[in-house]
């Protein structure tokens, strides 16, 4: 057997296979971004088989402030369960894992989608907008920790195999791991790696202590800009 078809368990969760369907948004779900017929058919029709191992669903919103655009999936409150649920049975009917993207855009929401305010590592402009995003406060950065642990927990009661936490895409965690994008001076800032990764690792620790040490929780981290100066690990 190649490595590629060979099984590999990440803690109690055992995947059959090397491949893994990474996130890629479909835009199908319902303004409050319910999940729809059209998104589980899709889903359907990727694993149909089973011989996909593992798959990431596209990114899901944990607050509102977070959305990033029309047609986005909704982790940001207990409604989203049932028909996450619908989701994540499809997939697991056709022998396949999955787990939830959860993401915030930060910066790159936009207030026209979201009717609220932006919020952002810094008020510094977005590099593909030029747009000049409210920087978050403290507590600001607290609930975004709370609006990702609850989505994490809804995540397992909706029956996902784990969640990926969204920095990338210059969403709001790539955000603050960019310098930039990140020019605080506080305790989150961008001068040092520790500073960079600092709300990723304090997101993690409280996701890990509500859901548990059996619920894989993985990261995708950009780790280039693409830029001179900013950020190239």
């Amino acid at each position: 057997m190649s490595i590629l078809n060979s099984p590999i368990k990440i803690g109690d969760l055992t995947i059959k296979n090397r491949l893994v369907m990474p996130p890629m948004a479909t835009a199908k779900a319902t303004d409050d971004g319910q999940v729809t017929k059209q998104i589980c058919d899709y889903y359907h029709e990727k694993s149909f088989g089973g011989y996909i191992g593992l798959i990431i669903t596209e990114h899901s919103y944990v607050n509102l402030e977070g959305k990033a655009g029309k047609g986005q999936i909704s982790i940001a409150d207990d409604t989203s369960i049932t028909r996450l649920k619908e989701l994540t049975t499809v997939i697991h009917e056709n022998g396949t894992k999955v787990m939830a993207q959860i993401s915030h855009a930060g910066g790159a929401a936009n207030s026209e989608t979201t009717g609220k305010a932006v919020y952002g590592a810094s008020a510094y402009p977005m590099p593909k907008t030029g747009f000049i995003p409210l920087e978050m406060s403290l507590a600001d950065i607290h609930k975004v920790i709370h609006d990702f642990t609850n989505a994490s927990i809804r995540a397992k009661q909706a029956g996902f195999d784990g969640v990926e936490i969204h920095s990338a895409h210059g969403y709001l965690l790539n955000q603050f791991y960019s310098p930039l994008t990140n020019k605080r001076t506080d305790e989150y800032n961008a001068q040092t790696l520790n500073g960079r990764l600092k709300l990723h690792k304090e997101i993690i620790k409280s996701v890990r202590n509500a859901v548990g040490n059996n619920f894989p929780i993985a990261i995708r981290l950009g780790a280039c800009d693409y830029m001179d100066g900013t950020t190239n690990a």
